[in-house]
C-alpha cells in the first residue's frame, strides 16, 4: 500500500519540472539557466570561462551547447549540464557572433567582422565560407528546408539575406520595419522572426519575405535574442534593460522578469522525447493506483 502512494507522489511531484523548457541566455560572461516555470526564482550558471563578448547559442542534436564569443574570435563547445568548456572552434572565425544547425548537423557561423558565413561538418570541422550580400551579420537561422538567413545589423542596410545551404544568394528581405536587425527565429509555422536592434520591436516575415506584422511593448528595450518555447510563446532579450519580455502565440505581450546581466542570446530547450515517456507511462498507470488505494 505504501509503494503506490509514494509512486503516486513522485509523479505528481516531477510533472511541472518534466514538461518544463529550460531558458538559456547568454549575458555578460556567461550562459545562464533559467527554468521557465519558475520565472524569477533564480538563475543557473551553466556556461563560464573562454567567453569574450559572447552574441548568440545554439544547442547540436547530442545537446552540446556552441557559444558565439566575438572578442575572442572562438566558438567554445559545452557538454549537456554545462561546466566546463569541452572544445573550441577557433579557425576561420573573424568575429563570430550568430550560430546555427542545419538539418544535417552542419553549424553555420555568422561571422560580424568578416561579414561572410563559415560553416563546419558535425565533427566541427572547416567546411567553407561565403561572403556575398551580408553587412556586419549578426543573427542567423536556418528553416526547415536549411535555407540561411542572416541579420544584416550594419545602420543603414536594414535588411535580411536568404541563401541556399551551400551559400548562394537568393534574396534579400527587406521592409520598412527593419531598423538594424539582429536576432532571428522561426515559430512553429515558418513565419521568421526578426529582432530590431534600434526599433525595439519584433518584424515577422513568411519564409518568402513577405511582411506580416510587427511585435512591439513598452517593455522591448534594444532586443536581440529571440527564441521560443513549446508552447509558441516568445521570449525576446532586451539588452537595453537586462530584462525578457514574452509573448504568446499571437503576439499579445504577457509578462517581463529581469536578468543577471545585459542579454543577447537566447536559446531554449524543451523534455527529453524519453522524459516525456517515462511521464507518459507514469500517469498511464496513475488511475490503477488510484484504485488499488481505494480498494485498501
Amino acid at each position: 500500500m505504501k509503494i503506490p502512494s509514494l509512486l503516486l507522489a513522485f509523479f505528481l511531484a516531477i510533472t511541472p519540472s518534466v514538461w518544463a523548457d529550460n531558458l538559456y541566455v547568454v549575458a555578460g560572461v556567461l550562459v545562464q539557466e533559467i527554468d521557465t516555470t519558475n520565472i524569477g526564482g533564480g538563475e543557473t550558471t551553466y556556461a563560464s570561462g573562454s567567453l569574450q563578448a559572447p552574441q548568440y547559442a545554439t544547442f547540436n542534436s547530442a545537446g552540446n551547447l556552441y557559444v558565439g564569443s566575438f572578442g575572442n574570435n572562438s566558438i567554445p563547445i559545452w557538454a549537456p549540464g554545462g561546466g566546463g568548456a569541452i572544445g573550441t572552434i577557433h579557425t576561420n572565425l573573424d568575429g563570430p557572433s550568430g550560430v546555427a544547425f542545419s538539418s544535417i548537423g552542419n553549424l553555420y557561423v555568422s561571422n560580424n567582422n568578416g561579414n561572410s558565413v563559415s560553416i563546419f561538418d558535425s565533427s566541427n570541422a572547416f567546411i567553407s565560407t561565403f561572403s556575398t550580400n551580408m553587412a556586419a551579420p549578426a543573427g542567423i537561422a536556418l528553416d526547415s528546408s536549411d535555407n540561411v538567413y542572416v541579420a544584416n545589423v550594419a545602420s543603414g542596410n536594414n535588411t535580411v539575406s536568404k541563401f541556399d545551404s551551400a551559400g548562394t544568394f537568393l534574396l534579400s528581405i527587406t521592409d520598412a520595419s527593419l531598423s538594424r536587425p539582429a536576432g532571428l527565429a522561426f515559430d512553429a509555422g515558418g513565419n521568421l522572426y526578426v529582432a530590431n536592434l534600434t526599433g525595439n520591436s519584433v518584424s515577422v516575415f513568411n519564409t518568402s519575405g513577405t511582411f506580416l506584422s510587427t511585435i512591439s511593448d513598452a517593455s522591448v528595450n534594444i532586443p536581440q535574442g529571440l527564441a521560443f518555447d513549446s508552447l509558441g510563446n516568445l521570449y525576446v532579450a532586451n539588452t537595453g534593460s537586462s530584462s525578457i519580455s514574452v509573448f504568446n502565440s499571437a503576439g499579445v505581450f504577457q509578462s517581463n522578469f529581469a536578468v543577471s546581466g545585459a542579454p543577447v542570446g537566447l536559446v531554449i530547450t524543451v523534455p527529453e522525447p524519453s522524459t516525456v515517456v517515462l511521464l507518459g507511462l507514469g500517469l498511464t498507470a496513475l488511475p490503477l493506483m488510484k484504485r488499488r488505494l481505494r480498494a485498501s
